[in-house]
């Protein structure tokens, strides 16, 4: 099956959500008016896999800073001065698992990164996925200011924030 990553087009919306809701708890699903407003807000770092029946994987980033967590529900608050890649969202539908899809997204991702001369890349991680963030060499970072651990907690379950210095 051949798969191509491409940048995330504003048609490419329902599909993500669909992504999402299949991908996350209920509690984690964000409104397709959401998505839009943050593709809006980030086109050049959105990234989908699409494969002959479509769209299959999604990864939604933007500029930050390190140590900067959006809310869950949030829109990005792009940071002047970005030294950060903030990977927000990344969802593989279940006809797409098993061929590394999420990592060719945030590799991508992390290319894109270090053309921007960024010096981080971060992350929340959810529904267990630390290990994945793990092997792709992010650490997880204890040490947020209290308004940064109000952030963390909106979301769902054992979140934890993770860095990659780049």
């Amino acid at each position: 099956m051949s798969i191509t990553i491409r940048k995330m087009r504003l048609a490419d919306v329902a599909a993500v959500y669909a992504i999402q809701a299949e991908a996350y708890v209920a509690a984690m699903i964000e409104a397709p008016s959401l998505i839009r407003d943050r593709w809006l807000s980030a086109p050049d770092t959105a990234w989908v896999a699409a494969d002959a029946q479509g769209v299959c994987a999604y990864l939604v980033a933007y500029p930050s800073l390190r140590g900067s967590i959006t809310r869950l529900g949030d829109t990005f608050a792009l940071a002047q001065n970005s030294t950060c890649l903030y990977l927000h969202d990344l969802a593989i539908a279940q006809r797409a698992s098993g061929q590394q899809l999420g990592t060719s997204l945030v590799t991508q991702a992390l290319k894109y990164a270090s053309d921007q001369q960024y010096l981080y890349s971060a992350l929340v991680s959810v529904q267990d996925s630390h290990g994945f963030w793990q092997k792709l060499g992010y650490l997880e970072q204890h040490a947020l200011s209290q308004d940064q651990l109000s952030c963390l907690h909106t979301y769902v379950g054992n979140a934890t924030y993770f860095v990659k210095t780049l």
